[in-house]
């Protein structure tokens, strides 16, 4: 950069007496702001700012000046710096009117229009200024007057910075060719001084080091949740003005950083739970800033039991049985189930669980029998692993349990297949007779056949029967429907003899009952009973063979132990309320005081669960009138479809019988397929 020479001329020159009067008069320099934090040193690459000061103790008014400053470097030429500038300050708070007075008298010429005496360092291109000039419109400096009135000003981007280690002076200079003082005071009533200097003051340029941006909130560890996504922001602050704005890099550890906005981020897994990781992020601007390192933590939150802990089940020993283990995760992570151990010894029997769902299938065998066994189920997030304890009580004996079925949504006017099944139960059963009341308004009962598990196609026991109507006379107590069914393993038929005398498989069906549902309306959405009865201690009773027994053919007969509705609310048997019952047999007929010791006692060793038939509600199956279920009711079609049911019968329904029996309640009296239905319709 090519360097300039100023000169300052004053518009009018001063004419001035010469006399020294009493007192120091100085200029000097008040202050220095020369870019950089050290004494005597001139920053390159920064504006650098010197301010001067007058002192007057002349004992007069000062209203007129002729002061230089010229600018050199050392050696001469050998620096460059951008052109410089004169200012003066406003300081007509002190009662002197500097800045309106002299403004016009303050000025800066380029070198070459004037020729003038070399600075105290001869050479080429030195930067001059000049102060000069007077006003006498206004107030002047009065004595004792001790303020900073001037700035000389290299600006931005000042000096460069292949200067580094050169030097640089400021000192006092003959500006005006005329003058026969370097510097020149008028005062008051033509008086005059000349003002004393301390310079020259000289510099040595320094190139400054970027001050690298500093990280303000590195953390020493930071914590986040596996499942979500994590994300920190980082700031900077700059130390100075070098360079550009900060950026952001990541030097090292898993994620990204955005360079500009310094947020990092990354997306953890499970894996990531538990290890040793850190990110090390660092800045820019001009040059690298220091690096913070962080911690980084992964957080995983382990799975729960909520059900299947803690509880002793009871079962026969050689039958299977299901339980269950529920639990949540707790957080994002998947989880499995499995078994960790089972004691305190080995069952013989099978076991396993399904992983997924928690299920565990315990197939007892005869062996395990009057043993407990506590199974450790664990589950696991692939991280947390949580497990809990219950006990299988195996039994050596385990009551029946025996339950009507309860159906869901059955439809008027049509069949319905209720099954009773044996549920539970250790010993070898020889037998049964049970007795069994309903609602003969709503059920017309119709037969009775078979269970698959005990007869044809399981373990080929050799009777079946069954009765209904009425069953003893026991007035307006008894049930309107009753219904006795019989079976028996074993007959006197030569050598054919049952497979089995219970199926290895339980749940097993006895038998099933095949009732007619009332067509009658008013029965809608209502709940059919169907329950086990009792007029004597011969009512629903097993003839079984006990464990116990080595022979195989000693047979007692249990009875009712417990009596239980379909939905598990509780027991409702009562042993004392006398005959007929729907509350189990009785205990002064079972168990009577003068019973004879020599003959067996009857054994409570069977649990009922009651259950029936649920009538789903008209409006749940389709809409009156919509006999072809096509969803548009009460057109030709279904009319047409209704008067071929009283031509051809049933059999025109094909697409759901007891839908489209529903449907044809078109005058909603709660009567269906009849002719007030059709003429309506």
């Amino acid at each position: 950069m090519k360097r300039y020479s100023f000169f300052l001329t004053l518009a009018t020159m001063l004419v001035l007496s010469f006399g020294l009067a009493n007192g120091q008069n100085d200029v000097y320099l008040s202050g220095a702001s020369t870019g950089y934090s050290g004494p005597d040193t001139v920053a390159t690459g920064r504006a650098v700012v010197w301010t001067f000061a007058f002192r007057n103790n002349s004992g007069s008014e000062l209203i007129a000046s002729n002061n230089g400053f010229v600018l050199y470097s050392l050696p001469e030429s050998s620096v460059t710096w951008a052109p410089i500038f004169l200012d003066t300050l406003d300081i007509s708070g002190t009662g002197a009117g500097w800045k309106t007075r002299y403004d016009f008298g303050v000025f800066i010429y380029p070198d070459s229009t004037l020729a003038i005496p070399p600075p105290p360092t001869t050479g080429m291109g030195r930067d001059t200024v000049g102060i000069g000039g007077f006003n006498n419109s206004g107030p002047g400096f009065e004595n004792g007057f001790d303020a900073s009135v001037v700035t000389v000003t290299i600006p931005a981007p000042g000096i460069p910075d292949q200067f580094d280690g050169g030097t640089i002076c400021i000192d006092s200079t003959v500006y005006d060719p005329n003058a026969q003082n370097a510097w020149l005071w008028g005062l008051t009533g033509g008086g005059s001084a000349i003002p004393a200097w301390d310079g020259p003051h000289c510099y040595t340029i320094f190139k400054v080091p970027d001050i690298p941006a500093v990280i303000t909130n590195c953390q020493a560890t930071l914590d986040f949740d596996h499942c979500v996504m994590a994300m920190y922001d980082f700031d900077a602050q700059d130390q100075d003005t070098i360079g550009g704005p900060p950026t952001f890099a990541l030097l090292n550890g898993p994620g990204s950083i955005d360079a500009g906005t310094g947020v990092w981020s990354y997306s953890p897994s499970l894996a990531d739970v538990g290890t040793s990781q850190s990110i090390e992020v660092t800045t820019f601007s001009a040059t690298q800033g220091a690096s913070c390192i962080v911690a980084l933590s992964f957080t995983n939150v382990a799975p729960s039991f909520t059900d299947g802990c803690n509880v002793t089940i009871p079962i026969g020993k050689g039958n299977p049985l299901n339980f269950d283990f529920d639990a949540v995760s707790n957080d994002c992570d998947p989880i499995s189930y499995s078994i960790s151990g089972v004691g305190p010894t080995e069952p013989v029997g099978s076991y396993s669980i399904n992983a997924s769902t928690g299920l565990v299938t315990f197939n007892t065998d005869d062996a395990d029998g009057d043993k407990q066994f506590v199974f450790t189920v664990c589950v696991t997030d692939g991280n947390a692993t949580v497990c809990c304890e219950t006990t299988i009580d195996v039994l050596v004996t385990e009551p029946y349990e025996v339950a009507i079925e309860k159906t869901h949504r059955t439809a008027q006017g049509g069949h319905e297949l209720v099954c009773v099944t044996l549920d539970k139960g250790s010993e070898q059963m020889w037998g049964f007779d049970f007795l069994i009341a309903y609602d003969a308004s709503a059920l017309s009962f119709q037969i009775a056949l078979e269970g698959a598990d005990l007869y044809a196609n399981g373990c080929g026991w050799e009777y079946f029967n069954y009765r209904y109507g009425a069953s003893g006379n026991c007035g307006n107590a008894c049930p309107s429907g009753q219904l006795r069914v019989v079976g028996i393993a074993e007959t006197n038929n030569g050598a054919t003899h049952p497979a089995c005398y219970k199926p290895d498989q339980l749940p097993a069906e006895m038998f099933c009952l095949d009732f007619l549902v009332t067509a009658d309306q008013t029965f809608e959405c209502q709940y059919v009973p169907i329950r086990f009865y009792w007029y004597d201690c011969g009512d629903n009773t097993i003839s079984f063979n006990p464990s116990e027994d080595i022979t195989g053919f000693e047979q007692r007969l249990a009875i009712s132990r417990a009596v239980i509705d379909f939905d598990l609310v509780g027991d409702v048997s009562n042993p004392n309320v006398g005959y007929p019952t729907a509350q189990g047999a009785q205990d002064a007929d079972c168990f009577p005081a003068d019973a004879d010791p020599e003959k067996p006692a009857p054994v409570r060793f069977i649990d009922f669960i009651n259950g029936g038939i649920d009538i789903v509600c008209v409006d749940d199956i389709d809409d009156r009138g919509d006999i072809n279920l096509n969803n548009v009711a009460n057109e030709v079609a279904d009319a047409v479809l209704f008067t071929n049911y009283f031509i051809y019968g049933i059999g025109v329904f094909t697409i759901n019988i007891q839908g489209q029996i529903a449907a044809t309640d078109v005058n909603a009296d709660g009567l269906t397929l009849s002719v007030a239905d059709l003429v309506y319709l």
